[in-house]
């Protein structure tokens, strides 16, 4: 655009209206199309929104380069203000997660938080604002004043970075079902994720048994901490890989980090000493097909004690949970740990009840202790193992 007159000509009010919108550009990510609306009382400040909050989680950007100088978070708007010199500042509210400081330094194209409806608002959406000196000023973008009820396509598609991430780490995850045919086993991944500049579009889990092609197991939106289950066969022998790669909104996508390489184990309650061994004698044993091997071993009184001896980096019990089941306490390498009260209101099988997990694989002895105790709704004292399951290299 020409400007009619030479720059040293205009007068400094006009000179600092006009500059900084050059250059104040959509504060959302690459590619999102939004809509602005306002109403009385609201003056030249923007809501910005799609239909059916489809932006809700979006990604805040910054809209120009600047220093945090308030942040209001939860208690009242989830409102960041920015100040960009020269009397300017731009106002971004009701934001959740909200991911900067009062006094940091922000680049245009930071990530801010997310579009939420956080304080006094009854729907998701963006309230957004430049203000000069104090007062709002008619939004520019690019140069060009926005007109209410248009609606504006992000091209901030300048961020040349990839996504950051870590190697997805294996483990079980209490409150997880073991499955009675096919792979049976469920194995929980966790990773992280991040990108400052244009957020996380998603990221993917995807896992290959022995040398066998990558499958997707599973696509994440999740800004920053990811998780997944896969299901996995049990077996001696076979290996299991996982592997992520997160892309982020401008469209760059992060190579893969592949996490460890471990085969899962399942101990069946009958398995064979000095694998699985017992302690007292009030062990019986109980038939049904819900149970993950067909069959489960019962006790009722303190005194009675079951153990797995094995080398692994993660280890899990496998119970039943019912309204008439007790407690045990958990040894490892006779370490005194937690009690689990597997009393429920209603009958689950095959539960995850208690799991750990070591950042190397080592010999350990996992001890569960019938303590003969229940909680004062359960109507007796059974603890009933199913399982042990671990994770080996």
């Amino acid at each position: 655009m020409a400007l009619a007159l030479p720059l040293r000509s205009w007068p400094r009010e006009r000179l600092g209206r006009w500059l900084p919108q050059l250059w104040l550009f959509k504060p959302f990510i690459c590619g999102e199309t939004y809509v602005g609306s306002t109403y009385s009382g609201h003056g030249y400040a923007i809501d910005f929104g799609q239909p059916h909050n489809a932006d809700a989680g979006d990604p805040v950007l910054a809209s120009a380069d600047g220093t945090v100088t308030e942040t209001k978070y939860a208690t009242t708007n989830g409102q960041i203000t920015i100040s960009h010199g020269g009397g300017w500042q731009t106002k971004y509210a009701h934001m959740s997660r909200v991911a900067v400081t009062v006094n940091q330094t922000v680049a245009r194209g930071g990530l801010l938080g997310y579009v939420d409806e956080v304080g006094n608002a009854t729907t998701e959406h963006l309230h957004y604002e430049q203000d000069f000196n104090g007062g709002r000023v008619q939004s520019r973008f690019d140069g060009v004043l926005y007109k209410y009820g248009t609606a504006i396509k992000s091209t901030n598609c300048s961020d040349p970075t990839p996504p950051a991430r870590t190697a997805p780490n294996p483990g079980f995850l209490v409150g997880t079902t073991v499955k009675t045919s096919g792979p049976t086993a469920p194995v929980r991944n966790t990773w992280t994720v991040s990108d400052a500049a244009s957020g996380i579009k998603n990221s993917v889990l995807e896992a290959r048994t022995d040398a066998g092609d990558y499958a997707l197991v599973s696509t994440s939106t999740h800004p920053s901490t990811p998780s997944a289950t896969a299901y996995v066969t049990p077996s001696a022998t076979s290996l299991r890989t996982h592997r992520v790669r997160a892309t982020d909104n401008a469209g760059n996508a992060s190579t893969y980090a592949t996490g460890p390489t471990f085969k899962v184990r399942a101990f069946q309650e009958n398995a064979a000493a000095p694998d699985v061994t017992y302690g007292g004698t009030g062990w019986r044993t109980a038939t049904d097909t819900d149970y993950s091997g067909g069959t489960a071993r019962q006790a009722s009184a303190a005194g009675n004690n079951a153990r797995l001896q094995q080398s692994g980096h993660d280890f899990a019990i496998v119970a039943t949970t019912g309204p008439d089941k007790g407690k045990f306490q958990v040894y490892v390498d006779g370490v005194p740990g937690p009690v689990v009260d597997l009393y429920r209101t209603t009958t689950a099988y095959r539960q995850i009840v208690w799991q750990t997990g070591y950042p190397s694989s080592t010999p350990h002895t996992v001890e569960l202790r019938v303590l003969g105790q229940k909680n004062s709704a359960s109507s007796a004292t059974t603890v009933e193992l199913d399982a042990f399951l671990l994770l080996q290299p």
